[in-house]
């Protein structure tokens, strides 16, 4: 009887296991072999289990051994079988080929798990998906992709409804305008996504786009606007009703302009699909798929290696051609900043005087017998009396004397900490480019994470 109890439970757990390893082998990219004879053996060790009655000593032997087999590396258990899920893997996959700085294997470890989300159907994950593939390109320096790949997260998170989304990807563009020196064009994405910030209530996201904002404007010589904005990263901002109309207004009639809401991935979407690393061509074979549309219609997804010809240049305009950006409102400035107005000509003499008054003052503390001593004079030569040679000559000798002064001037200049800004990826890039790397994993392992899988991450990110 014992037997026969165990032969009815082996057999259900033989077929899901088998179940488990053919869905494994689906993945067109190369994962970690699994056999089925290890999962066999793990089902069976799993399902042997005594029908005596549990004592307190066989309890703690009983719970000691299954301790034992879950901790054993060799043996595939269920949890070491959930962590072989195709999901883990590709995170694994990517963690590698990131650490190896490999941009087209982490690339292709990306683009394969878009076809699986595709697959299965999960809008939310395949978005999630291309936003750490532009944040990949960006780490590896590949603007132009960059901008692609956060142009199709907007237009997928249109689609869901995902505001959030929405908003990132514009601040992640002006970070992208930002590295390329465009910063006329990065104002106009982080102003928008102001605007998202305005609309879903965020503020510490509203916050961080002040702060990259006067990035902005302090790398384009807009030093009282940036230092505006560096003020109001820091405590607020005390948004006028005016503009908040505008904007509500702009962003409410935008929203009407997107696409129906849909969460599954059907016609809707992949027939719009044009800078997809990824195509749907038609098949004869029937496919086990989730996605409703691809097995209806008998689809699948197949990765490309798509060309993008045009400049950086090009890819901007084309962004900025999108419905999104049929309005703009101005930089928000803060109302209860007070804009410092140039003083008029006889001022800045009042000051000037003023200045050299307390100076003196100073300097008759200090020495009582101080007198003031002008400037010597300064020889003007009759140009009109000279001759041409003379002339010329004299012309050169006061454009090397002026450029020699500017050189001494510079070399004994002291900078000041309002002056200068130090830089850490000029003093030590190596540093910097290894922090940016860790920052990405984690933000991979936040995206990829599935609820269901528990995979730990420590020692890939070390």
């Amino acid at each position: 009887m014992r037997s026969s109890r165990v032969q009815i439970n082996k057999e259900p757990k033989e077929k899901d296991f088998i179940k488990v390893a053919q869905q494994l082998t689906y993945i067109p990219i190369m994962l970690p072999s699994i056999s089925q004879e290890s999962l066999l053996s793990s089902a069976r060790n799993t399902s042997n289990q005594s029908s005596k009655p549990l004592t307190r000593r066989r309890m703690n032997n009983h719970s000691q051994s299954r301790l034992s087999l879950h901790t054993k590396k060799s043996d595939l258990t269920p949890l070491t079988i959930r962590s072989h899920s195709p999901v883990s893997q590709f995170q694994q996959q990517y963690f590698d080929a990131i650490k190896n700085d490999d941009c087209e294997q982490a690339m292709a470890i990306l683009i394969n798990m878009m076809i699986l989300t595709v697959d299965q159907d999960n809008l939310c994950q395949l978005i999630k998906t291309f936003r750490v593939a532009s944040l990949t390109l960006l780490h590896f320096r590949e603007y132009g992709k960059s901008i692609i790949y956060a142009k199709n997260t907007i237009f997928l998170s249109e689609f869901a409804r995902d505001f959030e989304t929405i908003q990132w990807a514009l601040l992640h563009l002006g970070i992208i305008c930002k590295q390329l020196q465009k910063y006329e064009i990065g104002k106009i994405f982080i102003k928008k996504s102001i605007e998202f910030t305005w609309f879903m209530q965020n503020q510490d996201e509203e916050l961080r786009c002040y702060e990259e904002l006067g990035k902005l404007c302090y790398f384009n010589r807009e030093l009282e606007l940036a230092k505006q904005l560096h003020d109001m990263s820091m405590v607020g901002n005390q948004r006028s009703d005016s503009i908040l109309t505008i904007s509500k207004k702009g962003i409410q009639q935008l929203i009407n302009n997107y696409p129906p809401q849909q969460i599954s991935i059907d016609q809707n979407i992949l027939s719009k699909i044009v800078d997809f690393p990824f195509v749907i061509r038609a098949t004869k074979e029937d496919r086990d798929t989730q996605n409703r549309y691809l097995r209806q219609q008998k689809l699948e997804c197949v990765y490309i290696d798509r060309m993008y010809p045009q400049s950086v240049e090009e890819i901007l305009n084309k962004v900025l051609q999108n419905h999104n950006f049929f309005f703009e409102i101005p930089i928000p400035i803060d109302s209860s900043y007070k804009v410092v107005k140039p003083k008029s000509r006889k001022d800045r003499i009042k000051s000037t005087q003023m200045i050299t008054w307390i100076k003196l003052a100073i300097e008759k503390q200090k020495n009582p017998e101080y007198k003031f001593q002008p400037k010597p004079p300064v020889e003007k030569v009759e140009k009109r009396k000279l001759t041409l040679d003379q002339a010329v000559t004299e012309r050169v000798k006061d454009k090397i004397r002026s450029s020699m002064e500017i050189i001494q001037e510079i070399k004994c200049m002291k900078p000041k900490n309002g002056d200068v800004i130090r830089l850490t990826h000029e003093k030590d890039h190596k540093r910097i480019h290894e922090h940016s790397k860790k920052e990405l994993l984690k933000y991979a392992e936040s995206s990829f994470l599935n609820k269901n899988v528990k995979v730990s991450f420590s020692l890939l990110i070390q």
